[in-house]
């Protein structure tokens, strides 16, 4: 049974791949490379292990992004929708025992502080992002952290909200309850009941592109590739 976003008409194609694929087969062949690349990253692991490595070794698993896979008739990445954006986070710290798993939301640009931490050098002032070593060894957090996003648009994301906007402005375009609405079906952008939360996410995306795009995108009209989040990191 396909999820309630998926068109049964997407189609796959691009020439220059010799792809020409409906939206059953596409996802036969993604799932596939998945499965392929899940059995190669444990015979990595084993390697660790057998090696006697894992003791000394950070592991970290994740990917630069989702596939839309013929959600909403799309393909790839480049939207602010779930299913590009919510990507595997799986960490393995030295002297792990065992596995848990927290509902931090994390970003890719916690990565380099995170390993900045556990190599033991210093947090690199410039560099955006907390690091996840905390909540790797069992910190809790009640506070909701707000991570952002970037390509085509701007998004602010918690673990129950996403707002994005339209286009590289700082225009609303959508508004997301994801706990209630996790395919992203009904768009709750200026609607009273949920206020609060679009102010909340607005201010967070408006001070974070203050700080952090400011006016350079006027005189360097680069995309930057700091796009993937996730909702829940597995570690």
């Amino acid at each position: 049974m396909r999820e309630p976003n998926a068109e049964a008409s997407a189609w796959f194609k691009v020439d220059s791949w010799n792809a020409d694929y409906d939206i059953e087969t596409f996802r036969q062949l993604y799932f596939g490379e998945i499965s392929q690349l899940d059995a190669a990253f444990g015979r990595l692991l084993t390697a660790l292990d057998e090696s006697g490595l894992r003791e000394n070794t950070l592991v970290i698993f994740t990917s630069d992004h989702g596939e839309m896979a013929g959600a909403r008739g799309l393909f790839g990445k480049g939207v602010m929708y779930e299913e590009a954006l919510h990507v595997p986070l799986i960490i393995r710290s030295p002297g792990q025992a065992t596995g848990r798993r927290t509902n931090f939301t994390a970003s890719t640009v916690d990565l380099l502080p995170t390993l900045l931490d556990y190599a033991g050098c210093a947090p690199e002032e410039r560099a955006e992002g907390i690091s996840l070593r905390p909540y790797i060894e069992g910190k809790t957090s009640a506070k909701d952290h707000v991570a952002i996003s970037e390509y085509h648009n701007f998004c602010a994301t918690t673990r129950e909200w996403k707002l994005f906007t339209r286009g590289r402005s700082l225009e609303h375009a959508a508004l997301y309850n994801l706990a209630d609405d996790p395919y992203e079906m009904n768009n709750l952008l200026d609607n009273p009941s949920c206020a609060d939360q679009q102010s909340c996410l607005s201010r967070e995306l408006a001070g974070w592109h203050q700080r952090v795009v400011g006016n350079e995108e006027s005189s360097h009209p680069i995309v930057s590739e700091s796009e993937t989040r996730w909702s829940q990191a597995n570690i």
